[in-house]
């Protein structure tokens, strides 16, 4: 679904919702929805309307919400527009971040299950990339030291 910049409504008070947009908020089907919309054209007040609309319409858990974005400035801007429609409480129970500190709380609280991050980490990195150098294209690359990893003075 993509939404224009130019059909956007405005009147005294605020910013209406286009046909497209309004299509978007109130979607309810089986299969996942995505929004592609350029600058302007109103995709923060669109996923604004649209959390509201499924917390306070449709009943469902704000815990079960989980909004990304790609800056800090944008999550917290949808932090501040979602306390126009819902409660400190609702908010906070929802995961609202930037796709990398989502990424990163998410390999931290399984760091032990996957033991991926640990002291070792970076000589694990090495062994790995040497161990499977021929899959990720180094076969024919120089010997990767250790060294300019860690520290060690161990030549692969």
């Amino acid at each position: 679904m993509e939404i224009e910049p130019n059909e956007i409504e405005i009147t005294e008070d605020k910013l209406e919702l286009n046909k497209n947009q309004q299509n978007a908020v109130e979607y309810f089907g089986e299969k996942p929805l995505l929004i592609e919309a350029g600058p302007g054209s109103g995709k923060t007040r669109v996923i604004v309307e649209r959390v509201d609309f499924l917390i306070n319409k449709k009943d469902l858990d704000p815990s079960s919400f989980l909004i990304i974005t790609f800056t800090r400035k944008a999550a917290k801007e949808l932090r501040i527009r979602l306390k126009e429609y819902l409660t400190d409480e609702q908010i906070d129970k929802m995961q609202i971040s930037t796709i990398h500190s989502f990424c990163s709380q998410l390999l931290k609280e399984s760091d032990e299950k996957l033991k991926v991050l640990d002291d070792d980490y970076y000589i694990k990195k090495a062994m790995f990339i040497y161990d499977h150098k021929q899959e990720l294209g180094f076969d024919k690359e120089l010997k990767l030291k250790l060294s300019k990893v860690r520290g060690d003075s161990r030549l692969f």
